[in-house]
């Protein structure tokens, strides 16, 4: 369990669009936070960069959702955890459970 906050060469100053470029090609789950570090989204994805990079990207489909969340991000963390889908799923929903609480 790595969290890219726990990286070398800190990418907090980064923009989110700039960050996602050091993003590892990785299994892991992936935190949207707003200006203030309140999670807006927290999501899984079986590849870290490319998947935070299409949230990051305009959105085609013309999804308002996906529109208002580019909008406010304005940090994104990720997680990165072992390919066991059961260990996944667990991240998952502890982070949701904890999105819930706050």
């Amino acid at each position: 369990l790595m969290s890219t906050n726990d990286a070398p060469g800190q990418t907090d100053a980064l923009p989110p669009a700039d960050k996602v470029k050091q993003f590892p090609a990785a299994p892991g789950v992936y935190l949207m936070k707003d200006a203030q570090g309140r999670v807006l989204y927290v999501g899984k994805a079986k590849n870290l960069r490319s998947r935070v990079r299409s949230y990051l990207a305009s959105d085609q489909s013309g999804s308002v959702k996906n529109a208002r969340l580019r909008q406010l991000i304005a940090d994104v963390d990720t997680i990165v955890v072992s390919t066991d889908r059961p260990y996944t799923q667990a991240i998952l929903r502890f982070f949701r459970m904890r999105e819930r609480r706050a």
